[in-house]
């Protein structure tokens, strides 16, 4: 399966956005499409007030919308904006968590996420590299015709700065992803370890 994705960050005056689109199989037979959209407002930007302690640099009203084929989920909650050692950023999100599986649900689905996500730079032999990732777990979902197991996906990545070679640095990386699932859909006992050929380029 070949998978391309479009995504996009940018950071403003009160707060972050976040959005990406997956196309799998895009010049064959069965292309599907999942996004998602995740704005975070920044309690202390709007506020005017200090709110970081320990490790928290910040602390944010979360939202992230899911949409992809028979998939439709809204969450709303609360983001930890973390101050680690040598990160770009890492941050904890916690949700509650609404979602719309299927037509035959008699009511919509409710339980709550909790989502981790982080940029790790750093130097090796002279070469540029990247540790980033995110993982997401869900749980408490009961609603619908088939009842979601609480799930986890996780996808840790490891790239080399392949542009920094040639007097580019931070335009092209070369590495791999490791996508787990654990009861994937929420379909408890479908299990999934998946590694990936990547390639990234930043505009």
């Amino acid at each position: 399966m070949a998978i391309m994705t479009l995504e996009h960050a940018n950071g403003w005056k009160y707060g972050d956005n976040f959005f990406f689109v997956d196309v799998s199989n895009p010049a064959a037979k069965g292309t599907s499409y999942y996004a998602e959209f995740s704005p975070r407002l920044s309690l202390g930007k709007i506020s005017g007030k200090q709110l970081s302690f320990g490790i928290v640099k910040d602390v944010l009203l979360a939202g992230t919308l899911e949409m992809g084929e028979d998939l439709r989920a809204e969450l709303l909650g609360v983001g930890l904006a973390l101050n680690l050692p040598k990160f770009a950023f890492a941050d904890i999100n916690l949700y509650y968590r609404k979602s719309e599986r299927d037509w035959l649900a008699t009511q919509t689905d409710a339980g709550a996420q909790v989502t981790v996500d982080w940029l790790l730079p750093f130097e090796l032999g002279g070469q540029k590299l990247a540790f980033e990732g995110f993982a997401d777990y869900a749980w408490g979902e009961k609603g619908g015709s088939a009842p979601k197991a609480d799930n986890l996906i996780a996808g840790p990545r490891l790239l080399i700065d392949v542009g920094n070679w040639v007097g580019a640095p931070g335009t092209l990386q070369f590495g791999v992803e490791y996508q787990v699932w654990r009861n994937k859909y929420g379909v408890k006992g479908v299990h999934e370890e998946i590694p990936q050929v990547m390639i990234k380029w930043t505009m």
